[in-house]
């Protein structure tokens, strides 16, 4: 996962954009949000927020639960 300080109306228009295969899984604020995404997901769109000016932090977490990329982790509990 990776914290990604920027407004999130131009955040959200980059991943669409450029297609990056992420999703805004948390909205914390006006101007920060999480994306989650696979490990090579989450570096693509590292570099692309970094290209445009804002500041990322990578997340020592394997994924976002209330992100589309866990829906089948529900049937394993």
């Amino acid at each position: 996962m990776l914290a990604v300080r920027g407004p999130l109306g131009e955040l959200a228009a980059l991943i669409h954009r450029s297609k990056l295969p992420v999703v805004l899984a948390n909205r914390n604020g006006p101007d920060q949000g999480v994306l989650s995404g696979s490990p090579e997901a989450i570096a693509e769109a590292s570099d692309a927020c970094r290209r445009c000016g804002y500041a990322v932090k990578r997340l020592a977490v394997g994924g976002a639960f209330h992100s589309p990329l866990m829906r089948g982790a529900g049937d394993l509990f």
